[in-house]
């Protein structure tokens, strides 16, 4: 059966309920000493025919199976927020031709600070776009230097400033912790200009050191050092205890946000709910299923212009890796896993199944189990990969 086929299927025989959008755009200013995403920097005369094939992605999409229903579109890379006007305009049309956008839809684009002006805010607004995603990683002028970021923190003021002047409330800002020179005065003093911002939302995840970036050849090279496990733990719950004080609490590992401004869009990823992924590169899932779209120009453009669905990978879920993936996103979330949820769906009890290794870490306090929940506690986030292995 053909990839097509497999979804034929899926959508002629499943209720069509709510599903999730991501778009990928794969363009930026310049890379990211620590970024291993699928980004093209500084190639603007491509992204005319890039947009044009994302769209009939999508016209793809509408001719075979009508317009299916979104209730959360997100707009990653790369960086959405380089497009030029006319292409984020055709970009963001496109959506809503092709498309069926629920009226209390999470529509979300993540944008550099530089890139934050009136005009591009006046299209965003026009087309419902209702959250922003700010990629600020730290206030410190000489670790953004490090990092190879453009922007200065000065930016990210003026940044959300505009962005309040033209009435976006919804509001995250992606940081990052355990950079390289990060020491406990830096983070302090992000996390008193995240206070001062009062932002509803934040991401805050931990340097990972990706290899075959330009950050992970200076820490081979030994030019620079990252924190050690026990200082990038510390700082970890600096940041839950200082975040909670203004109000943004952990509702999953790295997300923290104020009441009702928890991610609609990130939340499916975590609950494995359907997500459909949109252009180069762009993953998507669907209940037993995952795929995975060409993550070349060239090979995406043929098969969109051949009226086919670009999609490089696919492969269906059996039960063991549906219950391994299961137990790890949810474990990421505050609750946890839904105990009643999990035997529904996989037919035995997680506490029977793995009762020795759960108690022991009851008894550590490193696990919680309340109102049918388990759940980590801080302390045991701290080893939940180790955790992990033993739930699964």
């Amino acid at each position: 059966m053909t990839t097509m086929n497999r979804l034929d299927k899926y959508f002629e025989k499943e209720e069509k309920g709510a599903k999730g959008l991501y778009v990928h755009i794969p363009f930026c200013h310049k890379k990211c000493y620590y970024c291993d995403f699928l980004t093209f920097p500084g190639q603007e005369k491509r992204m005319d025919s890039y947009i044009s094939n994302l769209l009939k992605e999508m016209e793809i999409y509408q001719n075979k199976y009508g317009k299916i229903l979104i209730d959360s579109v997100f707009l990653g890379g790369g960086s959405p927020s380089y497009l030029s006007l006319d292409n984020l305009d055709k970009l963001l049309k496109g959506i809503h031709e092709n498309f069926n956008l629920n009226s209390k839809i999470e529509f979300t684009i993540e944008m550099n600070p530089e890139d934050v002006r009136q005009d591009k805010l006046k299209i965003l607004k026009d087309y419902g776009v209702n959250r922003i995603s700010l990629g600020v990683q730290t206030f410190d002028e000489n670790i953004l230097k490090i990092l190879g970021r453009v922007h200065k923190s000065s930016d990210v003021i003026e940044a959300i400033d505009l962005l309040n002047k033209n009435s976006f409330a919804n509001i995250n800002l992606d940081m990052i912790y355990s950079l390289p020179l990060q020491e406990e005065k830096n983070l302090e003093n992000d996390l008193k200009i995240i206070s001062y911002l009062s932002p509803n939302h934040l991401s805050y995840y931990s340097l990972i050191l990706e290899e075959n970036t330009y950050l992970h050849r200076l820490v081979r090279e030994n030019k620079i050092s990252l924190n050690d496990d026990e200082m990038d733990r510390n700082f970890y719950h600096k940041i839950v205890t200082s975040l909670e004080e203004i109000g943004l609490k952990r509702y999953e590992i790295s997300n923290f946000a104020k009441e009702s401004y928890e991610s609609v869009h990130n939340k499916k990823y975590w609950q494995m709910k359907e997500v459909l992924g949109i252009g180069m590169g762009a993953s998507g899932f669907y209940k037993k299923a995952r795929y995975k779209n060409v993550c070349n120009f060239k090979k995406y453009g043929e098969m969109i212009n051949d009226g086919v669905l670009p999609i490089g990978d696919y492969s269906e879920y059996n039960l063991k890796e549906l219950r391994t993936d299961y137990i790890i996103t949810n474990m990421r979330l505050k609750e946890g896993i839904n105990l009643k949820n999990y035997e529904e769906i996989f037919g035995i009890s997680l506490l029977k199944e793995r009762e020795r290794k759960i108690k022991e870490y009851l008894d550590e306090g490193f696990l919680i189990l309340m109102d049918n929940n388990l759940f980590f506690s801080l302390d045991g986030v701290d080893i939940s990969n180790h955790i992990l292995v033993d739930l699964i």
